[in-house]
């Protein structure tokens, strides 16, 4: 019985980037060093680093994460870690993982807590803000009940306060030329509207009304920018939804996707 071998490829051992960690602890090219017949001189790499521990860490989707409606929490699994060399992020809706990092650390006992990680726990409701960000909001805002059918504001008015969604949920109305008003979004529980203008200071881009009866919490601009510079959680959820709010719409004009609704 004969076997041919149908790849020789010993780089990909381990998965995606693993082979990386050299260069990124080392700076160590091992697909240079590979094709060069080549071996590093690692007892003069470690000479400087015999105090260290190198790692490689693929972040995975959490058991039971719907990655249709969440997305990672970057910054509390970033967290984890002593120190970080190099990292890249992962397509987490098409892909098992969210992000590869390359670690550094002088504690091997740290390396192996890494090993006990549940992933779902970095992960958050795409259209939500974390825990973290709404008990801040939380700390600094005022609570108010909205009928059904209320009008927050219109598009083209000035105003610089926030809205964090307690209960309920709000439309996001722009008016079109011939079809009057449009509903783009639906904010839930947990999603934050008004935030463009708290920080450009242009005109609401957007008219905001109750779809529902609403407990909202109401933050003043500057109250909401100041915590935007010690809330690091904050800003983080503040550009995750941009994002998911950019893609939705991108899917609304292409026709892929005829519900805008923000369910969490």
């Amino acid at each position: 019985m004969e076997f041919t071998p149908i790849e020789l490829n010993p780089l990909r051992f381990g998965g995606a980037g693993l082979c990386e960690l050299a260069y990124h602890a080392f700076g160590v090219d091992p697909y240079r060093a590979f094709a060069q017949d080549r071996a590093p001189d690692w007892p003069a790499l470690w000479r400087d680093r015999g105090d260290k521990v190198y790692a490689y860490y693929l972040g995975y989707n959490g058991t039971g994460v719907d990655v249709a409606r969440q997305r990672p929490h970057t910054r509390a699994f970033y967290s984890l870690f002593t120190r970080v060399l190099s990292d890249a992020v992962l397509d987490y809706r098409a892909q098992p993982a969210f992000a590869v990092a390359y670690i550094e650390d002088e504690n091997v006992a740290r390396i192996h807590d890494l090993l006990q990680v549940e992933f779902a726990d970095f992960f958050v409701h795409a259209g939500a803000y974390s825990a973290a960000s709404r008990q801040a909001l939380r700390r600094h805002g005022m609570e108010a009940r909205i009928a059904a059918g209320t009008t927050l504001w219109r598009q083209g008015e000035r105003g610089d306060d926030v809205l964090l969604v307690l209960q309920g949920q709000l439309e996001v109305v722009v008016a079109t030329v011939g079809e009057g008003e449009v509903v783009v979004d639906v904010v839930a529980a947990g999603g934050v509207v008004g935030e463009l203008a708290a920080l450009d200071g242009a005109a609401r881009s957007a008219g905001v009304r109750a779809r529902s009866t609403c407990t909202l919490l109401r933050i003043p601009g500057p109250t909401f920018r100041a915590l935007l510079r010690c809330t690091p959680d904050l800003m983080e959820d503040l550009y995750w939804q941009q994002v998911d709010r950019v893609r939705r719409l991108s899917r609304m004009v292409a026709g892929n996707d005829s519900e805008p609704a923000h369910r969490v």
